[in-house]
């Protein structure tokens, strides 16, 4: 087989180049590999909306896909990139040619080293959500490892289904990476309200299985025993394959600013990406939605000859409970924050500041506004003081 356009990944970034791909060429056959056994969905609803009012037929991308027309391989790992033939070989020995690829294959999640018989869901995909959906009934127990994205959310969304949630994290705050103090310990009084138990400062010594439960060993001496344990530990980038055919890589697959890696013709895009921006001094890669679905049909589209450049800054939403916030740049509970809040814990903005320059903002309960977030810190302008931000981003 040959194809013009070939996509390796079965997510929200290959669906997103699919969509690239046809502005630019509505006819020319594409293909797309998975190791996935299920065609692309969107994964923010497996740890948000699918507990609340959203049915699972709402993520899937299939009504797009089978409009646009491409030939799907499903359960269909692949094993090898040769980058000089244009050749990829999968798993069963199949060779296939292209003109392009795109490289989409996200991130894996960190595992835990005491968890040697991996018998914890370390959540991530649709598989690991319909097991905890099924595992976790009202009255039950569950233990979440993790206080980071996943490990609120999935701890708000569970005590609301009335299971007896501990969430164990070794920082001295739930969330305490992004947030300042204030804002983590009312934070926690939330979870608490909800009967919710956070064991801080703690880390995981080991897990053992007993019978139809399984046993977490703490740190400070104690053990705790539930039919559910979750980790939410981050993401590693996915570059296995890249490595192997000899690609660039440094904290994920590099790329250019046309998101194109280092051997011509082959384009990377979404969680396993990393990428520069024009007005940040580093390297980024970024492991959520908007990042997906931005980059990967630009991706899609300088795959189908646009030569674009990525210049598209991210921005990541999270719901916990009645609270929500969307958060842009760099949020670091270390740098310099200059809280402005209409009502504490119930509306406002958060403003990450290095250098005296925006580098990042947070808009708790305060929707629609990221355009002007990202215009800040595009515009890196020097705030002689941080009060100065005051009213600068304005809720409705």
């Amino acid at each position: 087989m040959h194809y013009p356009y070939l996509i390796i990944g079965g997510g929200m970034t290959a669906a997103a180049a699919v969509a690239g791909i046809r502005r630019r060429d509505k006819d020319n056959p594409i293909g797309l590999y998975s190791a996935d056994r299920y065609p692309p969905y969107n994964r923010p609803p497996l740890s948000k909306k699918l507990w609340l009012d959203e049915r699972l037929e709402g993520i899937w991308c299939r009504p797009l896909l089978d409009q646009w027309g491409i030939d799907e391989h499903l359960a269909t790992p692949v094993v090898e990139l040769d980058t000089a033939s244009h050749t990829i070989r999968d798993a069963y020995g199949t060779v296939t040619g292209f003109d392009t690829l795109l490289l989409a294959t996200g991130g894996i999640p960190r595992r835990l080293p005491q968890d040697t018989h991996h018998d914890l869901v370390y959540f991530r995909s649709l598989d690991d959500y319909l097991k905890v959906y099924h595992t976790a009934k009202p009255g039950t127990q569950a233990i979440i490892i993790g206080g980071g994205f996943v490990g609120s959310e999935l701890a708000a969304v569970l005590s609301l289904r009335e299971v007896a949630v501990t969430v164990i994290f070794p920082e001295s705050h739930l969330m305490a990476a992004k947030f300042p103090r204030d804002l983590a310990k009312y934070l926690e009084q939330v979870y608490h309200q909800h009967g919710v138990t956070l064991l801080a400062g703690r880390e995981v010594a080991g897990v053992t299985r007993s019978g139809g439960a399984l046993t977490v060993s703490i740190s400070d001496g104690t053990t705790l025993t539930a039919p559910l344990v979750i980790a939410g530990l981050g993401l590693e980038p996915n570059t296995a394959l890249a490595k192997a055919a000899g690609l660039a890589v440094d904290n994920g697959i590099v790329v250019n600013p046309h998101l194109e890696t280092s051997a011509p013709g082959i384009f990377a895009a979404g969680d396993v990406a990393s990428f520069t921006l024009p007005f940040v001094d580093r390297r980024l890669r970024v492991e959520h939605e908007d990042n997906a679905l931005v980059q990967g049909r630009l991706a899609g589209e300088n795959m189908a000859g646009a030569a674009k450049s990525y210049d598209h800054l991210p921005f990541f939403y999270s719901d916990l409970y009645t609270m929500g916030y969307e958060a842009i740049g760099t949020i670091d509970s270390q740098l310099e924050i200059f809280a402005d809040w209409t009502t504490f814990g119930e509306e406002g903005v958060l403003y990450y500041l290095h250098n005296h320059q925006v580098v990042g903002v947070v808009n708790w309960n305060v929707w629609d506004r990221i355009p002007q977030a990202r215009q800040l810190i595009v515009d890196r302008i020097t705030m002689a003081h941080a009060k100065d931000l005051k009213g600068r981003i304005r809720p409705d």
